[in-house]
């Protein structure tokens, strides 16, 4: 949540107008600019407006899918600061991924001990598992969508370069799937486990 109160640091009205000249400069409305980035007609609207603030991920992709230097946006300080802003959402994202991640070590371990004891019931350790993955699940969605990532690839490259999602890139991967079954799994064995009690 740092991210959001750095981002209120800003000058909302002046960044709205930089961002709608900046716009105008390249010649697209609002809903061509939109629809090239994938977000709402709205938010780019109220940011434009000075209503709201985009994420700092956000207003750097918009810099660079404007073609202008993040200095004309928001001035020198400010663009080290944006800077400074999504290496720590990069930062949280990978460590909510790390956590997430040891789900599956968790499930694993699970299913080696249902296996080993037949009889045994472990509906309490999974739902503390789903209990324990749901608010990072959320988290990271939150911080994917901040970001304007859409993909297992712009993840990816988010991640490892603090890339700009590129525009041609394909749906979800089989590992972004697997990531995301681990809650499902859980869910699963859950209403499994309370129908078979």
């Amino acid at each position: 949540m740092g991210a959001r109160a750095d981002m209120a640091r800003f000058d909302r009205a002046a960044l709205g107008a930089s961002l709608r000249a900046a716009r105008e400069a390249r010649g697209l409305s609002v809903g061509e600019l939109s629809e090239r980035e994938g977000i709402e007609e709205r938010d780019l609207a109220e940011w434009e407006r000075g209503d709201a603030l985009p994420s700092a991920a956000r207003l750097i992709g918009l810099a660079a899918a404007l073609e202008t230097d993040l200095d004309a946006l928001v001035g020198r300080d400010g663009a080290a600061r944006l800077d400074e802003i999504a290496a720590e959402s990069r930062r949280e994202l990978k460590a909510t991924y790390a956590a997430l991640s040891l789900g599956w070590l968790v499930v694993l371990a699970l299913e080696v001990a249902r296996t080993l004891a037949p009889g045994s019931s472990f509906l309490a350790a999974y739902l503390a598992l789903l209990v324990a993955s749901a608010p990072l699940s959320v988290r990271a969605l939150l911080l994917e969508r901040d970001a304007g990532l859409r993909t297992a690839r712009g993840v990816t490259d988010y991640l490892e370069r603090g890339a700009r999602p590129a525009d041609e890139e394909r749906a979800l991967s089989v590992v972004g799937y697997l990531l995301q079954a681990v809650a499902l799994v859980t869910l699963l064995e859950v209403a499994l486990g309370l129908l078979g009690a």
